[in-house]
C-alpha cells in the first residue's frame, strides 16, 4: 500500500525519506482502538506524516478523540463522504488501513520512527533553503539564523511537556537538585526580591526610560555584577561605541573603591595623576578576566544579533561558562525587515518577537532597552507608566518583565536651571536615587525600588550602598 501518491516534496534534487507503510499501520491501530492515540500525541502531529491525507486523517482523530467521541472507519467515512484515494474509495481505504494496523503496543516505537523520518526531511530541506539562500545572494548570516530556528523547533518539538503522575519526581528531583533554577542574580537585591529570584533564561526584559535615565549605566553595571557570579554576558550596543562601554565598565568597577573616576574621563584619558592611570589599568585588567563581550555594530538585525550571541554562547562553553545574559541597547536601532517597512509599531513589535525568541532559543535571558514615548515630558511629575511603553509598539505584550527607570534629580537640575528654589532642596536629597519601577512582572507583583545612581561614575548599585 505504500505507493499513494508521488507526494512533491519542494525543490529537493532527490527523493525525500517516507515511511508511508508506517504511517498506513498507525493510523489502523488508532482506528481499532483509539487508545493507541495516547502513545503518540505527545510526539506527533499531522504535519509529521509524509501522506497529505494521512495527516488529515490524524487531525481528525485528535479533534473527534479529544471531544469524547470514537473515531472508527464508518465514523471517518462519514467525514470524507466523496473522497478517493487512488482506485478506492474511502470507506476501502479506511478498511484497509484497520486490516493492516499495527498493535497498540507497537504504536509508540512507529509514531518515533516517523517523527524521526519527518525531521529527516526537515533537515534535508534546511539544506537545500541555504544553498537556494546562496544562490539568491541571500544574508548568509539570515539563512543561517533561520536555519538555527527550524533546527531549535525540530530538536525541541518532539518533547511530551504533559505531567502525569509518574513525571512528577523527577520534576521534583530536578528542582530539588537546582535550587537557583533559571534565576540570574542581578546583585540589586530588592529588584532580585521582586523578580523571585533575578532574571530568568527564556525570559525577555524590557527595560525603558527617557534619555537621561541612567538606563546604559544600568545594563553596564548589572552585566558587570552578573559577570562576577561567573555567568557570560553579551552586550549589543548599537548606540554606544567600544571606548564609552569599557569606560562605563571600568568606572562603575572603580565606583566600588575609595578612587572614583568619571568614566568621560577615562574615555578622554585625562587623569590628575599617574596613579589614577595606574587605576584604571588594574580595573580594566580585572574585567578582562570577566566573561563579557562587547558587540558596538551598529545597523545589526535581531537575525545577525542571534548568530552573533550563539558564537559568543559555543565560546563561552568552551571555557566551562553558560550565556546567561544578552544585553541590546537599544531595540528602536535594531535594522527591521522590509515586511512592515514605514510602521513604526509593528516593525518594533517583530523585533520584540524575535528577541524573545531567541530568548528562548538560546536559553538566556535578554535584557533590551527601549526609549519611551514623549508622553513623559508632559507630565508634572515625569514619572513613566506602562502606558508610555505602548506607544512603542507591542513591546510589552512580548515582555515577560518590564522595567521603566526615573531619575528625579535630572528633572529636578532642570528646574534649579529655571529659578526653582524649591527644587534645590529637594536636590539633596534626591541626588543619588534613581527610581525603578517594576511595571509588569508575569511572577509577582509590580512594584517601585529605590537604587543608588551615579551618572558620573556611571554606577548604580543597591540604594543602601554609598560611594
Amino acid at each position: 500500500m505504500a505507493d499513494l501518491h508521488n507526494f512533491p516534496r519542494g525543490a529537493a534534487q532527490a527523493p525525500l525519506p517516507a515511511l508511508l507503510d508506517l504511517e498506513q499501520a498507525l493510523l489502523g491501530a488508532i482506528l481499532i482502538n483509539n487508545a493507541a492515540l495516547g502513545y503518540v500525541s505527545g510526539i506527533l502531529k499531522p504535519e509529521h506524516f509524509t501522506e497529505p491525507f494521512h495527516a488529515e486523517i490524524f487531525r481528525r482523530c485528535l479533534t473527534e478523540i479529544a471531544e469524547g467521541r470514537v473515531v472508527t472507519p464508518l465514523t471517518l467515512n462519514a467525514s470524507f463522504p466523496d473522497i478517493r484515494i487512488g482506485e478506492l474509495t474511502g470507506s476501502q481505504y479506511f478498511a484497509r488501513l484497520a486490516a493492516e494496523a499495527t498493535t497498540v503496543i507497537n504504536a509508540r516505537d512507529y509514531g518515533a520512527m516517523i517523527r524521526s523520518v519527518s525531521d529527516m526531511r526537515e533537515f534535508i530541506l534546511i539544506g537545500e533553503d541555504l544553498r537556494n539562500a546562496r544562490e539568491f545572494l541571500h544574508s548568509p548570516i539570515e539563512a543561517l539564523q533561520a536555519a538555527w530556528a527550524k533546527l531549535d523547533v525540530i530538536r525541541s518539538g518532539g518533547e511530551d511537556h504533559a505531567i502525569d503522575r509518574a513525571g512528577i519526581e523527577p520534576v521534583m528531583d530536578h528542582a530539588l537538585d537546582n535550587p537557583e533554577g533559571t534565576e540570574i542574580r542581578t546583585g540589586l537585591y530588592d529588584l532580585d526580591d521582586v523578580l523571585g529570584g533575578g532574571y530568568r533564561t527564556k525570559r525577555l526584559i524590557i527595560c525603558g526610560g527617557r534619555p537621561g535615565m541612567a538606563k546604559t549605566a544600568k545594563m553596564c553595571s548589572l552585566a558587570r555584577r552578573i559577570a562576577m557570579n561567573g555567568i557570560g554576558v553579551s552586550i549589543f550596543s548599537l548606540e554606544t561605541d567600544q571606548h564609552e562601554l569599557a569606560a562605563r565598565l571600568i568606572a562603575d568597577e572603580l565606583a566600588r573603591t575609595d578612587w572614583n573616576i568619571e568614566y568621560r574621563n577615562i574615555i578622554a584619558g585625562h587623569f590628575k595623576e599617574d596613579d589614577e592611570r595606574d587605576r584604571v589599568k588594574s580595573a580594566a585588567a580585572r574585567l578582562k578576566k570577566l566573561p563579557v563581550r562587547l558587540d558596538w555594530s551598529s545597523g545589526l538585525s535581531m537575525g545577525e544579533i542571534e548568530a552573533r550571541a550563539r558564537i559568543d554562547q559555543q565560546r563561552f562553553a568552551r571555557n566551562g561558562v553558560k550565556l546567561g545574559l544578552v544585553a541590546i541597547d537599544h531595540l528602536g536601532l535594531v535594522q527591521v525587515t522590509d515586511r512592515y517597512r514605514g510602521r513604526r509599531v509593528d516593525e518594533l513589535g517583530e523585533v520584540t518577537l524575535a528577541a524573545k525568541n531567541m530568548a528562548k532559543r538560546l536559553d538566556v535571558a535578554v535584557l533590551a532597552l527601549v526609549q519611551l514615548s514623549r508622553n513623559v515630558e508632559h507630565r508634572d511629575d515625569k514619572v513613566p507608566v506602562l502606558s508610555d511603553l505602548r506607544d512603542s509598539g507591542n513591546i510589552e505584550e512580548h515582555a515577560d518583565v518590564v522595567e521603566l527607570l526615573y531619575r528625579p534629580a535630572y528633572y529636578l537640575e532642570r528646574r534649579i536651571k529655571d529659578g526653582d528654589q524649591e527644587a534645590s532642596e529637594r536636590l539633596e536629597q534626591m541626588r543619588y536615587v534613581m527610581k525603578l519601577i517594576v511595571a509588569k512582572n508575569r511572577l509577582g507583583p509590580a512594584k517601585a525600588i529605590d537604587l543608588f545612581c551615579d551618572p558620573k561614575y556611571s554606577a548604580v548599585d543597591n540604594a543602601v550602598k554609598r560611594y
